[in-house]
């Protein structure tokens, strides 16, 4: 067996949870309902030479160590944040990635995740509470958007 073959974690939760090239300090981050299974597929890949990651594989072809290590236990339905919030702060301290979406469209999904939720929510209040619709008002000049709210009661 190759020495660079990682341990199968057991758990069959769903979280986040990266591949560590020991070696070169890198790491693949990725989201699972299963981290058994997923690990298990990683590795089945890697050892067939078919993982879909081409740099990760390279690197485990050319003998490179990896661990596999779970880093949070995650509810499904906030998995794809997280896993996008890890890779933004993994790369935040200058740790390299194989991850291959840029830092720009992983800021990108982020925003659309927490901050359009939180202006749809406000977007609901202001229609409820005024009768207005918000979207307008923010794709419009800050005078121009003054002058709707005082127009609907809301300066």
């Amino acid at each position: 067996m190759k020495d660079n073959v990682f341990e199968i974690p057991k758990s069959k939760e769903s979280g986040i949870y990266m591949i560590y090239n020991v070696d070169l300090n890198k790491v693949y981050i990725g989201q699972t309902n299963n981290f058994y299974q997923r690990a298990s597929s990683h590795l089945s890949q890697l050892l067939s030479g078919t993982h879909s990651n081409n740099e990760l594989q390279n690197d485990f072809n050319n003998g490179y160590r990896f661990a596999f290590a779970i880093l949070e236990v995650v509810e499904k339905n906030k998995l794809l944040l997280k896993e996008k919030q890890y890779i933004y702060v993994f790369r935040e301290k200058s740790i390299k990635t194989y991850n291959q979406e840029s830092t720009e469209q992983i800021k990108n999904k982020l925003f659309y995740e927490i901050v359009c939720p939180e202006i749809d929510k406000l977007h609901r209040n202001f229609h409820n509470k005024f009768g207005c619709n918000i979207a307008l008002l923010v794709n419009c000049k800050p005078e121009t958007r003054i002058n709707k709210c005082i127009e609907k009661g809301m300066e």
